[in-house]
């Protein structure tokens, strides 16, 4: 479901704008526009082993590059995302001081 979720489905925008839903298309081909300028990796556990093997599972994807891992179980809202440019801030500043 939650892949699903995350992909893009022009069909149910035209469907929605064909059913008096304008607004609601808008602010979903909104959604597919940020959802067409993100990398999104969905890993599969064949057996779950917690948390910590799903993020290793990923491994082959981050190629030693910093990355954000999302559990789903918690929603952030901050203005213009501000949490993830404090996020990057500190990542720089740990880098800089060689303990990250």
């Amino acid at each position: 479901m939650i892949e699903d979720h995350f992909t893009v489905d022009e069909s149910f925008v035209e469907y929605l704008k064909n059913n008096n839903k304008a607004r609601l298309a808008d602010r979903l081909q909104d959604f597919y526009e940020k959802l067409n300028k993100s990398t999104i990796v969905f890993i599969n556990q064949p057996k779950p082993k917690g948390f910590g093997d799903a993020v290793y599972r990923a491994k082959l994807f981050t190629d030693n590059e910093s990355f954000l891992v999302h559990a789903g179980d918690d929603l952030i809202l901050s203005p213009r995302n501000d949490h993830l440019r404090r996020l990057m801030r500190v990542l720089r500043i740990m880098r800089q001081m060689r303990r990250f």
